[in-house]
């Protein structure tokens, strides 16, 4: 009887061995997301870092672009799910050495980029508007098509090149976001206006118009 009981004893203290060492193995952390633009996005990313083995929980705070994960760190890494995040075109930020070596953090530098995305954008933005007021209602501007065109391009492919990267990886991952409807609203009405430019620089007309 007594060699039983203590049989009992010892399973007991094996079971709880094994939960004070899962509990253990799980760890929680709190890691920065960088490029979602929408509550899509959110959701994508809780989604993806949920699929994994290994992962217990995974909870996005769109406000401060942060994801609380609780994950098991002997079934998963960091690297598989940074890996996994980058998929679908979003980063997750693992470690931060400029912060910890007392530089620029990286929430500093995303902010830093985007004034200068601002920037560029609103001064070649506003160069547009100002020629077209002049063209407009002052007096026409030589070449004011292909003026437009060169000064809008940089926006279009450089300034915004994040976001039509950003749209064809969500379109890929079979999750599209916010950057899908932004390059819709932005690429092809740019391309088509081109077309366009390029269409009556050389005398070409698709539609036949009627004589007067």
């Amino acid at each position: 009887m007594s060699s039983v009981t203590n049989e009992r004893r010892a399973d007991a203290a094996a079971a709880d061995s094994a939960t004070e060492g899962t509990k253990n193995a799980t760890s929680h952390r709190l890691y920065p997301v960088r490029g979602m633009s929408c509550a899509s996005c959110a959701a994508s990313v809780e989604s993806m870092l949920g699929s994994l083995d290994g992962v217990e929980k995974a909870q996005v705070n769109f406000a401060t672009e942060k994801v609380s994960v609780y994950y098991d760190s002997q079934r998963v890494s960091e690297e598989d799910m940074a890996g996994r995040v980058k998929q679908i075109g979003y980063e997750l930020l693992v470690s931060d050495d400029a912060a910890a070596e007392g530089g620029e953090t990286e929430e500093e530098r995303a902010v830093r980029t985007a004034w200068k995305r601002l920037a560029v954008s609103a001064t070649l933005a506003a160069i547009v508007m100002a020629l077209m007021v002049v063209h407009m209602f002052v007096v026409p501007i030589p070449g004011y098509l292909a003026i437009t065109a060169v000064l809008g391009a940089p926006v279009v492919f450089g300034v915004g090149r994040h976001v039509h990267r950003g749209a064809i990886k969500s379109l890929l991952a079979g999750r599209p976001n916010m950057d899908v409807l932004v390059s819709l609203g932005s690429f092809p009405p740019f391309l088509v206006g081109l077309a366009g430019f390029f269409l009556l620089s050389i005398g070409l007309h698709i539609l036949p118009f009627p004589q007067v």
